[in-house]
């Protein structure tokens, strides 16, 4: 199959409101070249350059985007040609958070699925992502001794978590 009868393939599936449907037509499209050429794909109408991926949340598809990820494998973290932005990166902007939390949760099974302990909780793979943030106040430069310290933690949204301070002096 010609990478062009391969976009005209997607295009049409893309047409499609219905996601069952376009599921089990990525299903054999996918059956009959493989997920290279689905993961290669780029939409020549805009200029951004959105992967499928991109465009499935544009389209606000998260059953077919679950599928994709989770039996065929493809990869949510491809950034698009224009921006650099990711499909999680547009479903911030498009303020969905429903896709968000997909994207995320498939983003954390990833994670998990690189990670050599298998058996980690669900609070850890939280915990994995989080930023901890020190804020240390010192005497001076010539004798520099630690006054106050500040320590912030958000996840990697930047949202706060926790927050505390301790004096040392």
């Amino acid at each position: 199959m010609s990478m062009n009868t391969i976009k005209h393939e997607i295009e049409e599936i893309l047409s499609q409101d219905d996601q069952s449907l376009m599921i089990n037509r990525f299903d054999k499209l996918i059956k009959k070249v493989g997920v290279d050429p689905i993961a290669e794909w780029r939409n020549p109408m805009n200029q951004k350059g959105n992967t499928l991926l991109h465009e499935l949340v544009e389209k606000n598809c998260p059953d077919v985007i679950q599928h994709l990820a989770r039996s065929h494998k493809l990869d949510i973290d491809v950034p698009r040609e224009s921006d650099d932005k990711t499909p999680l990166d547009l479903a911030q902007f498009k303020d969905n958070e429903d896709m968000v939390n997909l994207l995320d949760e498939l983003n954390d099974e990833k994670i998990t699925q690189q990670s050599p302990d298998g058996d980690v909780s669900e609070v850890d793979k939280r915990k994995r992502l989080n930023i901890v943030w020190l804020d240390l106040e010192m005497t001076s430069i010539e004798d520099p001794k630690i006054m106050e310290c500040a320590v912030i933690i958000t996840d990697k949204y930047l949202r706060e978590l926790e927050r505390g301070k301790l004096f040392l002096q």
